[in-house]
């Protein structure tokens, strides 16, 4: 082979040779600023030889202001000297030949913090001595959050815990009290009604009639017993009102155990209808002259729920609508399809509305 034939085709070679360094460049320069973790190549005083789109874009500069740069002087550092601190004992290790790992904050360009794992790995020569450092950052934000929130719902699960015990022990120490006062509140309207009947027996005795000291006494014990008389069915309605709180309390006790739900299909309007002849007594007892409007759909509204906890559900609106109304009140209850908001079918609903 001629001279001519062997350096045309050591050119051929070096052109080659050549385009497959450009080819491997750009591989990896794609490789290297698609990572969606921040990469850089740094010097042994630790400035930027190198550093990919995503550190740039997190940091907010150009490459060509970042070369050359001080990692730690970094503007996203710089004001803090705890992080500062960081990397330069970082450096320090990894000029010893040790790879570092810790946490560091970046306040990025867009104003919202990043927890990193931040790395620093040192690159060796054939004799084993630090040449350059490898700095890498892997975005642990969502990590940290979801530790956090894991915090927090243990947080939240223990005070609902706490919450539940002592739901659990006041429903349970509550029964005995109610229990002695519903009792005591019997006796005591038993013996009112047993008061009465001796005053009327003692009007009918002639001496006692005729003595106007006795008769004023007598009328002053039958309007006094007669006032105990009527507050007797007060105490016991809101003793059905605790005992009920009671109750509740220890459903709400069971759902958080997972109770089993019994579903069975019902007309909404039946039940609303139940509950509005049922808490008319209610409107009655408070001296507020509330009045109840219900107008029902056309058509049955069945509903798949449980029958129980619906009544209880509806009963509360109610409930609490009748107790906070004021004197006067009106409350106006309705019931209706909703065909726009389901999905699937029509969706029922049952609306109550507080008037003044």
């Amino acid at each position: 082979m001629c001279i001519r034939d062997r350096l045309m085709k050591y050119q051929q070679q070096r052109e080659e040779t050549r385009q497959a360094l450009e080819s491997s460049e750009k591989r990896f320069r794609a490789i290297f600023d698609n990572a969606y973790q921040f990469t850089g190549l740094l010097s042994r005083e630790g400035r930027f030889l190198e550093i990919n789109q995503s550190m740039l874009e997190a940091f907010g500069v150009k490459r060509e202001d970042a070369i050359g740069e001080l990692i730690y002087e970094q503007a996203r550092w710089k004001t803090s000297p705890e992080q500062q601190a960081k990397f330069k004992r970082a450096i320090a290790d990894a000029l010893e030949g040790k790879t570092t790992q810790f946490e560091a904050n970046l306040s990025a360009i867009d104003g919202s913090t990043m927890m990193l794992d931040y790395s620093l790995k040192p690159i060796t020569d054939q004799s084993g001595r630090v040449i350059q450092l490898i700095s890498e950052g892997r975005d642990i934000s969502y990590r940290t959050l979801l530790e956090q929130k894991t915090i927090d719902l243990e947080v939240q699960r223990q005070r609902t815990d706490i919450l539940k015990q002592f739901m659990d022990d006041a429903s349970h120490h509550l029964r005995t009290p109610i229990a002695i006062l519903r009792t005591s509140t019997y006796i005591m309207g038993k013996y009112i009604e047993k008061m009465r009947q001796q005053v009327r027996e003692f009007r009918q005795i002639p001496d006692y009639s005729q003595d106007s000291l006795m008769s004023d006494l007598l009328n002053n014990l039958d309007t006094t017993t007669q006032k105990m008389a009527e507050r007797i069915p007060i105490y016991d309605e809101n003793l059905t009102r605790l005992q009920q709180i009671v109750e509740d309390m220890l459903h709400l006790i069971q759902l958080e155990d997972h109770t089993q739900f019994e579903f069975a299909t019902v007309d909404l309007n039946e039940i609303v209808s139940m509950l509005v002849i049922g808490n008319l007594s209610l409107t009655e007892d408070v001296e507020k002259h509330v009045s109840i409007d219900f107008t029902a759909s056309e058509n049955a509204l069945p509903v798949k729920i449980d029958e129980s906890y619906l009544l209880k559900m509806i009963g509360y609106l109610m409930t609490h609508a009748i107790q906070a109304i004021h004197h006067d009140g009106h409350i106006t209850l309705r019931t209706e399809a909703d065909h726009e908001d389901a999905p699937g079918g029509d969706q029922q609903r049952a609306l109550v509305h507080r008037l003044p």
